[in-house]
């Protein structure tokens, strides 16, 4: 019995959760219903009380002992910053934010306005980076005081990861879990699933890639992610290293045997750019890839070359061309 569960408000994003069980479907979702509002309270970058204490004592400089959800994002963040080569650096999101004014232009309607030069490059200049996050059994401080932490997207994968974790452990078969723009599938034995990938680019159009079992894929767009009304757009996607949106990468699909990985890398090649693109993929070790440009250059790994299917034979053959060279 097929068992569908949809549910929206879960960090930005709807959820989509779809299984296979003999057992009880209902209580199934119950338990996993119940988790998420676990998340939501103590992971909510925003609102929840454990982020903002949190926040509050890494500016502080003092020792804070948090909860063992936001101990594991801490450490594994810190591990992906320095597999991205510093293009995924949670430490200054909540900054960046603020500094672009993207909360308070969400909730009102408002295009997001660049700040002043010098606002940005004091940002890019003395923020935080995970590195400035020390760890002592399950308590953590920054030694640089400049510092909002907020995981971003990074919590899609991680709710993801759990989420598809707990459904092997109850014998669920088929599984389907999807949280904004990342998603982990479980597959029958050598038994692909396409995953449809809508548009990337006016130019490349609709996009179906294969994956296996127990895979995670994630997928970035710049056209996706603008926090406009009209003028000019600002993607909410940050280089960390310059402060300012990425504006040179068109979108970016990443496979990854983790939904947590798959998040940070696709991120991180995002900000990393058509020059640097590569180079992060191969340090943060990706098992397919795809890179698109704004300009509309399209790169991809030769694993991925042998998933997707681009609605244009001539784009396909572009990119195998380009993977030869």
């Amino acid at each position: 019995m097929v068992t569908k569960f949809e549910r929206c408000n879960i960090f930005d994003a709807c959820i989509n959760i779809e299984f296979e069980s003999k057992t009880s479907g209902a209580e199934i979702v119950a338990t996993i219903e119940n988790d998420l509002d676990y998340l939501v309270s103590i992971l909510n970058p925003v609102d929840s009380r454990p982020m903002l204490r949190l926040n509050s004592l890494l500016r502080s400089g003092e020792w804070a002992s948090v909860n063992p959800s936001v101990f594991t994002l801490v450490t594994k963040s810190k591990e992906y910053y320095k597999s991205s080569l510093g293009y995924f650096n949670p430490a200054r999101n909540g900054l960046l934010m603020r500094l672009w004014n993207i909360t308070a232009n969400s909730e009102t309607g408002a295009p997001a306005l660049p700040p002043s030069k010098k606002a940005y490059e004091s940002v890019a200049r003395s923020a935080a980076t995970m590195d400035d996050i020390e760890l002592q059994g399950i308590r953590v401080r920054s030694t640089n005081t400049n510092i909002a932490l907020d995981f971003g997207t990074l919590l899609h994968g991680y709710t993801v990861d759990m989420v598809f974790d707990y459904l092997k452990t109850t014998g669920a078969k088929n599984i389907r879990v999807a949280l904004g723009n990342t998603i982990r599938v479980s597959t029958k034995e050598n038994t692909p699933h396409i995953e449809n990938v809508k548009s990337l680019s006016g130019k490349t159009g609709a996009t179906a890639v294969a994956m296996k079992d127990g895979e995670a894929l994630c997928v970035s767009r710049l056209d996706g992610d603008n926090e406009t009304l009209g003028g000019p757009r600002y993607t909410t996607v940050f280089n960390p290293k310059t402060g300012k949106p990425t504006a040179d990468t068109g979108a970016v699909i990443v496979i990854h045997q983790n939904a947590m990985i798959a998040n940070a890398a696709c991120q991180a090649l995002f900000n990393a750019g058509p020059t640097g693109w590569q180079k992060v993929d191969k340090s943060m070790q990706t098992i397919a890839s795809l890179y698109l440009s704004t300009t509309g250059k399209l790169q991809m790994k030769m694993p991925m070359l042998q998933r997707i299917e681009l609605n244009s034979q001539k784009n396909r053959n572009k990119a195998s061309q380009g993977e030869r060279k």
